[in-house]
């Protein structure tokens, strides 16, 4: 029996996780926005400590 690779399905073929585009998402507030940065600069920081 061979095995299928998931390459073999077609492009239109059901799939347990949608396809989603990021056009699909609403426009992020200002707030979340500086909320974003926030937690990027706290998760720089804490790689940096970590190293």
């Amino acid at each position: 029996m061979e095995s299928l690779s998931i390459h073999d399905e077609p492009e239109d073929s059901y799939s347990p996780f949608p396809r989603v585009s990021i056009h699909d998402q609403p426009e992020m507030s200002p707030e979340e926005k500086e909320d974003m940065r926030k937690m990027a600069l706290w998760r720089d920081h804490l790689i940096a400590k970590a190293k």
